[in-house]
């Protein structure tokens, strides 16, 4: 059976969780990797985490800017969901309904399509992660406007 941990794992200690935190660093001053944070052990993982430093602290964002941003996710999500909606419900639910739907249908499709579309080599970052929405929101107003044709010439 393989073993969970390598032969030269990296691990911690935090003055959070360990009541010997204190003590721990000042037998071994030079393992505080940050405050509140020592290196117990990690052979060549040692000089690459002191190497990175710690990263900054993030920046404070304006209420306007959240709610700015949480209102592009919601109209984002909009886009990739309605014509979804349209698809698999059709007729079954009003306008209106499929319209308060649309985000949360595009939400399971994103994560449906981004973790399918991820395995085939399209990252989840950058460019890629808007390919995948653009992809995934065509195909949904693709779909939509078959079933579209198909109904009204039935």
């Amino acid at each position: 059976m393989r073993t969970v941990a390598f032969d030269d794992p990296v691990v911690f200690v935090t003055a959070s969780s360990n009541p010997f935190f204190g003590r721990w660093v000042q037998t071994h001053p030079d393992s505080l990797v940050a405050p509140g944070l020592a290196l117990v052990s990690g052979g060549e993982q040692i000089a690459r985490v002191r190497a990175a430093g710690s990263p900054a602290p993030p920046a404070r964002m304006s209420a306007a800017r959240l709610a700015g941003l949480a209102l592009a996710a919601v109209v984002i999500l909009f886009l990739v969901g309605i014509g979804w909606c349209y698809t698999l419900f059709g007729d079954l639910l009003h306008a209106r309904d499929r319209i308060l739907l649309a985000p949360a249908v595009g939400l399971g499709l994103t994560v449906l399509g981004g973790t399918l579309l991820n395995a085939i080599g399209i990252p989840l970052r950058g460019a890629g992660a808007w390919v995948i929405l653009a992809l995934i929101g065509a195909a949904g107003l693709a779909s939509a406007s078959l079933v579209g044709r198909a109904s009204r010439s039935s």
